[in-house]
């Protein structure tokens, strides 16, 4: 029995979803490090997402194409090099489970949707922040 995507926002709730389940929280601000404190942003995570193009016609409608992009931020202790791979860790079990979610939900990852990148932990940084993205279509109810 498929679950129907039908709203960006149920879209959203299912990735929230997925990313809660690795052991992320939902950050109270797109890593606003002077608002939030230090403890509330180790594996947090971001979302946002725009309309990026539409695709031929379903029930008389084009279809909307969306790009989801998810910030993951995790906290450096005391080896940056192995948080950024802990952290790149955790974006491919996302990215493993969003890409497999269809046919169980009613989305699908486009070919050649998905990137993904880590910025380069630096000396004076305290957070390694990674970035996952997903070029997706979802069924809609018109």
């Amino acid at each position: 029995m498929m679950a129907a995507i039908t709203s960006i926002g149920l879209l959203w709730d299912r990735l929230s979803t997925i990313v809660i389940a690795q052991g992320f929280a939902r950050a109270r601000t797109p890593f606003d490090f002077d608002q939030q404190p230090d403890t509330m942003l180790d594996l947090a995570f971001h979302m946002k997402s725009e309309r990026v193009g539409t695709e031929g016609y379903l029930g008389g409608d084009q279809a909307e194409q969306h790009e989801v992009s998810i910030y993951l931020c995790r906290r450096i202790k005391r080896d940056a090099w192995g948080a950024a791979r802990q952290l790149k860790a955790d974006m491919d079990a996302i990215e493993s489970v969003v890409v497999r979610d269809y046919p169980n939900y009613d989305y699908v990852v486009i070919d050649d949707g998905v990137s993904a990148s880590i910025r380069d932990p630096g000396p004076d940084q305290n957070f390694v922040i990674g970035l996952v993205q997903f070029k997706m279509d979802f069924d809609r109810v018109f």
